[in-house]
């Protein structure tokens, strides 16, 4: 299964940077058909996003959970969104 280790601060529009510098290390898995499934029930098409690597949220905050960042994991927690995209150039694809 492919995935995305996050190896510099992610750029957010809504996080903190203290909030964002907790994803550094962190590997989150890509699981590409279920999140087209999201992104095709939850996001509008023609809206131009950056470039980036699409994970399910849930899938992020069990990362978070896993390696004890609780202030990142307690943020975003409550997220009504159900894909978070991370810009590619705070990550790295890895093979598990």
């Amino acid at each position: 299964m492919k995935k995305i280790r996050i190896i510099h601060r992610p750029t957010s529009p809504k996080a903190r940077s203290s909030i964002s510098e907790e994803w550094v290390g962190i590997e989150i898995p890509i699981d590409e058909p279920s999140i087209r499934k999201e992104i095709a029930q939850t996001r509008d098409l023609t809206e131009k996003l950056p470039d980036g690597y699409d994970v399910l949220i849930r899938d992020a905050i069990d990362a978070l959970t896993r390696a004890g960042r609780k202030d990142a994991r307690a943020y975003w927690l409550p997220d009504r969104n159900t894909v978070l995209r991370f810009n590619k150039a705070a990550c790295k694809i890895i093979e598990s």
